[in-house]
Order: structure tokens, then sequence, then C-alpha cells
């Protein structure tokens, strides 16, 4: 189930107020016409009616939420392949391909049910630092912020962190690694096997 985004909680506002200023009697409205009047002309009219929706709804600051938590100052990114994900840490290594740093702001990963992707969390006050490559895609691999969510993996399912033997990390999506900015693989897979999925070592 998605978490309302802010404007769904807008959205909602909104219907509830035109469904409701019918309702209201003339002689309710005649005490707030001065008022009205006041800030009409400090305002114009339509910058003062959308300031008063905006105070009726509740919604006077935008503030991005994570779409898997609901925690406010979060934004949530969605990235898509075309490998099958056994692992979290497959994605977590294409992430360190853009930025090492990046990888350790990432919270609330969720890996996608037909494990063709995941969503996760980025603190929205250090976003910009990254936001050039936040957005990318190519024939194989795709990363952009998250409108809605796809139908997830249960929490309960596999799909932890780095499963490693002998130090080495396995999995890695098809980004560059390097300074910010940094892309996708070009047009060379980078991925770590190019194997069949269905014939690649799984590591438990």
């Amino acid at each position: 189930m998605n978490v309302p985004t802010a404007d769904d909680m807008m959205n909602r506002g909104m219907t509830d107020i035109k469904s409701s200023i019918e309702e209201i009697g003339a002689d309710v409205i005649e005490k707030f016409t001065p008022l009205a009047e006041e800030l009409i002309e400090s305002k114009g009219a339509k910058d003062a009616v959308a300031a008063l929706l905006a105070i009726a709804t509740g919604q006077t600051t935008i503030t991005n939420h994570s779409l898997i938590s609901g925690r406010n100052g979060f934004v949530t990114f969605l990235y898509r392949t075309t490998t099958v994900i056994q692992y979290k840490g497959y994605v977590y290594n294409m992430i360190r391909k853009i930025d090492e740093n990046l990888s350790n702001k990432v919270a609330s990963m969720r890996l996608c049910k037909d494990k063709m992707g995941a969503v996760f969390d980025l603190p929205e006050d250090e976003m910009k630092q990254w936001e050039e490559s936040l957005t990318q895609k190519n024939a194989n691999d795709s990363l952009e912020r998250a409108t809605t969510l796809p139908e997830l993996e249960s929490q309960g399912s596999f799909g932890g962190g780095y499963q490693s033997q002998g130090g080495q990390r396995y999995g890695g999506g098809g980004f560059n690694r390097g300074s910010r900015g940094g892309g996708f693989g070009g047009h060379k897979r980078s991925f770590g096997s190019s194997e069949p999925v269905n014939k690649r070592q799984k590591f438990y």
C-alpha cells in the first residue's frame, strides 16, 4: 500500500472543500467578506484564494516524505534492471558506483516482488549534490524518483544484505563508479556476470 503523498493529501483536502462550500450560508459568507476584500486587494483574488486553501488543507509547506515508511524529509527512488536481483547488496553496489558516500545515505530499501528492481529512500536535504546522477536510464537499467510504489517483496523474504566469500561482494548494477555525476555503464553491461540468470551461482 502506498503512503499518501503531500499531493494526495492536498487533493483530498481540496475535494472536501469543494463538496462543502455549497453548504456555507450567506450569513456566514457576509461575516468573512471584509477580510476577503482586504486579501484580494493585497494579494489578488487568485493568490488569496490559493493561500486560504493551503491553510484550510493544512498544507502550508511542501515537505517530501518516504513512500515506503512515510518519514518526513526523505525521497523514494525506484531502480529497475533486466537482471534478477537475489540480494539487496546488488543494489547497494550499484549505488556505490555512483558515489561511495551516496550508498551510506540509503534507508528503507525493499526489493520489488518480481526481483527486477528495488526502492529505497534518500534524505531530501542531502539529495541535491547527487541530483543529476539520480535520474538515469539505459537499455538494461533505470533509476528515477518514485511517484508510486510497485508491488514489493514481503519483509520476511530473502533479499538481505551482502553475500560474501573471502571478503568479496557479489552483485552490482550497471552504473559506472566515479565521482558525483557518475552514470550507467554505457553500452556495455557492467554486471558481475555475463552468464544467464538461471545458471549463475547463488550465495546463501
